[in-house]
């Protein structure tokens, strides 16, 4: 039988106990223990703008709820005083923030639930002496929370949704904001509407996102595509005070192998790199998943190649040109070796004149001729009204072979995906793709989309796209390069290119019907 002083000591034990249950509710923030990748998005709260890429439970909601009730209290309780940290990147006087939210269930359960067991983030991290009051929108959720500042004044923290800004994009225009806490993807149009609000008073801001849907968030602070590998392998800074970094579902010490074994047993094999690493392979728009950054991208140059600029002489090359009359042209180049390894190793993308395209592809070539005929737009065999000059035609007469290239994109699509799944006997890639081809990589990686109402490609940022899935389609086997003298380029007649050139004694109609024949007779020939 316990003794009398024993009964004290243990009645003792359970007041302090019961105490300590109390201030860790009503003072919880105090007691939060971020884990390390948590604690690398505290410490970088010097940057204007950071951006946490998770996956799925690696605790970004909790990290951000936890940041947010730092800035309205103008302090982190769990960080000592005399730690810079306690403070870093945080107003000295009260705030006005804003979180934003898929919709107003998932706000309520995230962040403002009050009732039951499981209260929300704010609810339960904004202290209890410091919790001044809140109020409801028309459909009962909470919107508006009002919090004590440490300085004695008042901060407020605002809520909205996706769903609200798509009924209201002009709801957010007008607002100021000392910072934004963007927890999931959120449309592009939405961000920059809310951005508007930090102008006046500099406001940071914080994304907090699993990257399953809105690629411009990670274009946004991975502006220079050669740093995706190492933003996929952790945390990179860039220019304007951008931060950004990868986080895994094994990051948090609270999952288990088990559990997150029995998680991913559910998801698709595209989902499961994004949901558990938080690297962007399975956006739901893209068109090319099967191209993977880190095996089709070599930031070293190929194997007996001088450089990336010169293929070896036993290469086969093949370029194709995306014409366009408005906008910048594209030309993709692709070399072949002897065991049909394919290089991406050269584009052009250019706004400008035929003569001045061609001395570009010449240029790119390097003096050589390409093994086969270039492919070309169908566009671009088009007669200019005036001269009754196609680009083509033009293009040919300065000497260098072309054919129009096939427009069937389905299938075109179909023999990329087969071409970029490939893989040698050792399991390496067929295909290799030269970082510097940026508008190359800036399409296959984020640019190149499926449209959710017609299930086509989008008529956007496609022009390298275009060149690749035509180049594919044609065959890329490998064919021994032919002696250049091969391919003499046709020689050049006095096409008139303008209205100053026409003669006034000639019939220019039969002229140009002429060497358009001409031209015919010599690129089917070849």
């Amino acid at each position: 039988m316990a003794t009398e002083e024993e009964l004290l000591i243990l009645k003792r034990e359970l007041a302090l106990e019961k105490r300590l249950r109390a201030l860790q509710k009503e003072n919880a923030l105090e007691f939060f223990r971020p884990h390390p990748k948590q604690q690398d998005f505290f410490a970088a709260a010097g940057n204007k703008y950071r951006y946490a890429r998770t996956g799925n439970r690696f605790g970004k909601s909790e990290m951000g709820a936890a940041e947010d009730v730092a800035f309205a209290l103008g302090y982190r309780p769990w960080i000592p005083e005399g730690n810079p940290l306690r403070t870093l990147g945080i107003p000295s006087t009260p705030t006005k923030g804003l979180i934003i939210t898929t919709d107003w269930d998932k706000s309520t359960e995230v962040f403002t639930e009050m009732e039951g067991s499981k209260t929300g983030k704010l609810i339960r991290y904004i202290p209890k002496s410091a919790f001044l009051g809140f109020t409801r929108n028309h459909s009962g959720a909470v919107d508006h929370i009002q919090v004590k500042h440490g300085s004695g004044g008042t901060s407020v923290i605002h809520l909205d949704t996706v769903k609200s800004y798509k009924q209201n994009p002009l709801g957010q225009e007008s607002s100021a904001w000392d910072w934004i806490h963007v927890d999931e993807p959120i449309p592009e149009g939405m961000w920059k509407a809310a951005a508007r609000g930090l102008v006046d008073t500099h406001g940071s801001a914080w994304f907090t996102c699993t990257p399953i849907s809105e690629p411009w968030i990670d274009a946004a602070f991975i502006p220079d595509l050669s740093d995706q590998s190492q933003a996929d392998l952790g945390i990179i800074a860039s220019e304007h005070s951008r931060w950004m970094m990868t986080g895994s579902m094994d990051d948090n010490p609270h999952n288990t192998p088990e559990a997150i074994a029995d998680y991913m047993s559910w998801l698709t094999d595209e989902e499961k790199e994004a949901r558990r690493t938080g690297i962007p392979l399975a956006y739901s728009g893209l068109v090319y998943k099967e191209f993977r950054w880190q095996d089709h991208v070599s930031r070293e140059c190929p194997v007996g190649w001088r450089s990336w600029a010169e293929p070896p002489a036993d290469h086969t090359l093949r370029f194709a040109v995306d014409y366009h009359p408005r906008k910048p042209h594209h030309v993709l180049f692709i070399a072949t070796s002897p065991t049909e390894r394919q290089y991406v190793y050269a584009e052009i993308f250019l706004s400008c004149l035929m003569d001045e395209l061609f001395a570009e592809i010449k240029k790119t070539l390097g003096g050589r001729e390409p093994t086969v005929p270039g492919q070309i737009d169908p566009l671009a065999d088009t007669e200019d009204r005036v001269t009754g000059v196609s680009a083509m035609d033009r293009l040919m007469q300065l000497g260098l072979p072309l054919v129009p290239a096939t427009k069937d994109p389905s299938n075109g699509i179909l023999a990329v995906k087969k071409l970029l799944k490939s893989r040698e006997r050792l399991g390496q890639t067929t295909v290799v793709v030269n970082p510097a081809c940026s508008r190359f990589l800036y399409e296959i990686s984020r640019g190149f989309q499926w449209d959710k109402d017609t299930n086509k490609p989008v008529k956007k940022d496609d022009d390298a796209m275009e060149n690749f899935y035509r180049l594919t389609l044609k065959g890329l086997d490998y064919v021994e390069p032919a002696q250049s003298d091969d391919y003499a380029p046709i020689p050049v007649r006095d096409i008139p290119l303008s209205m100053d050139y026409l003669s006034l004694d000639a019939d220019p109609e039969a002229e140009r019907r002429a060497e358009k024949n001409r031209l015919y007779e010599a690129r089917y020939q070849r």
